[in-house]
């Protein structure tokens, strides 16, 4: 169990150290402040469930998804406070929106599903139905949310874009490198530092556009991201899994 709980916490560590490095990078090439928010933003977060666990399962097996959702978890931490607060455009009451994101509703809903499992407690069949049924819609929709926006975009313009190039190649190869590279530092099994490797080099975080537009950010780029990454992903996934099995 206490291998498991380093998962969450190397995801976290990871996530917001992609941040930082992606900031930094973003700010070298000369793009601007909100920019490179938004390059950092779209760039550091994976789709670890939706495409990243059934990958997982196909090559280490179950014990593949089990880790998925640890580290998925970790991500969403840091998704809905460091990432939720980069996004928040407005300087006034910074530290008091970062508390408010802390707490948000996903956290908390996260926090609370540890707690069950830990202490083993029997959820009613009615409150677990209810909770799969809006789980099962929430993709659908982010998916239905990014072909809107994919539809308004043009695929010659899309391509021509120079931060979805760059995006690509932090999301794809630069991220998933630096893990492989640095997970030993956290002296985890070959297992677990496959499986992280490899969610590592997933494509975009499905929602981040719906996130990205609510903060009133380029969801645009943020669904061509999706896009792209999921198009260059063919060429790139085989590399990590060669160097992860």
């Amino acid at each position: 169990m206490k291998r498991y709980l380093l998962i969450p916490l190397s995801s976290f560590i990871i996530t917001t150290a992609s941040i930082l490095m992606i900031l930094l990078i973003a700010r070298g090439l000369k793009y601007s402040n909100k920019e490179s928010k938004e390059i950092a933003f779209v760039s550091s977060f994976s789709n670890n469930i939706f495409v990243g666990a059934p990958i997982a399962i196909a090559i280490f097996g179950a014990q593949g998804l089990i880790i998925a959702i640890f580290y998925d978890f970790g991500m969403h931490l840091v998704v809905w406070s460091l990432g939720v607060w980069l996004l928040n455009s407005s300087e006034k009451n910074r530290e008091r929106n970062f508390l408010k994101n802390i707490f948000s509703a996903p956290i908390v809903a996260l926090l609370f599903s540890i707690i069950v499992v830990m202490l083993r407690i029997n959820v009613p069949e009615i409150i677990i139905n209810i909770s799969e049924n809006i789980a099962n819609i929430t993709v659908p929709l982010a998916m239905i949310f990014i072909g809107l926006k994919l539809a308004q975009s043009r695929v010659k313009n899309l391509f021509g874009n120079k931060k979805i190039y760059l995006i690509s190649v932090l999301r794809l190869l630069i991220i998933p490198s630096l893990v492989y590279l640095g997970s030993g530092l956290f002296s985890l099994p070959d297992l677990y530092r496959g499986v992280i490797t490899i969610l590592a080099s997933m494509p975009v975080f499905a929602t981040s556009p719906v996130i990205m537009q609510k903060f009133n950010h380029n969801g645009d780029l943020a669904s061509e991201a999706i896009f792209a990454t999921i198009v260059f992903m063919i060429f790139t996934l085989p590399l990590f899994i060669y160097i992860t099995i």
